[in-house]
């Protein structure tokens, strides 16, 4: 037996996911800032943490470009 998705419920999961990245870039948002607090900050931490983020940012635009998409299809 197979299920087909439909539109209303793919752009339910897409923005599922989009909350998910803003969660995880806010998690490292704060990391970072606990990071350059410390008397040494860890700079590789911190160089981590940005790499990090800038994945998430990539992946956030990717489900925004997937999200037009399918609301265009609505």
């Amino acid at each position: 037996m197979t299920f087909e998705l439909d539109n209303n419920e793919k752009v339910t999961i897409v923005k599922q996911h989009l909350r998910n990245i803003a969660i995880n870039k806010f998690n490292l948002e704060l990391s970072i800032a606990e990071a350059n607090s410390m008397l040494r900050p860890n700079t590789a931490m911190v160089d981590s943490y940005n790499v990090q983020l800038n994945d998430l940012t990539s992946q956030e635009l990717t489900l925004s470009q997937k999200l037009a998409e399918l609301e265009e299809q609505a």
